[in-house]
């Protein structure tokens, strides 16, 4: 690999969070958007910038997926475009609610979500129903900076 400040790809922490979730889920993969989207917060805060303003674009073009549209995807969207925002708004949506609560809420609501009961489990991990006003008020997601999982790549 060699020596020198970019020893480590970028894009090794983000991989190495796919693993590390599959390590956990291990009666079923977790559902696409939070695999992606917890990744995406351990890249590069250029290439999250990157994921962000695509998600901007998205949400002030009307092309944003709705919550339940992005919760349902179970394969990445063919078109390059719908997977750009995709990535972004997944990670808008996992930075959203670990600010809510932590990281270890995230988990323990993406594993009870997996018995089938998505609104109940959101419900009993956040405290909120999953209505109208869960669907607009994750766009209003915290700035990329503001959870320090890569700071010390940066």
């Amino acid at each position: 690999m060699g020596d020198g400040p970019n020893v480590v790809p970028d894009a090794l922490a983000h991989e190495l969070i796919h693993v590390v979730l599959a390590d956990h889920f291990t009666a079923a993969a977790p559902p696409r958007w939070a695999d992606e989207g917890i990744a995406l917060l351990f890249d590069g805060s250029a290439k999250q910038a990157g994921h962000e303003a695509d998600f901007r674009a998205a949400l002030s073009r009307g092309l944003a997926f709705s919550a339940a549209d992005l919760l349902a995807i179970e394969h990445y969207p063919v078109d390059a475009a719908r997977q750009r925002v995709f990535y972004g708004q997944s990670a808008a949506l996992v930075r959203w609610l670990i600010a809510r609560r932590d990281a270890a809420t995230f988990i323990r609501f993406v594993t009870d979500s997996q018995s089938g009961d998505l609104p109940a489990a959101f419900e009993r991990h956040y405290g909120l129903e999953m209505s109208a006003v869960f669907d607009s008020a994750w766009k209003e997601v915290p700035p990329i900076h503001s959870l320090s999982f890569n700071d010390a790549k940066n």
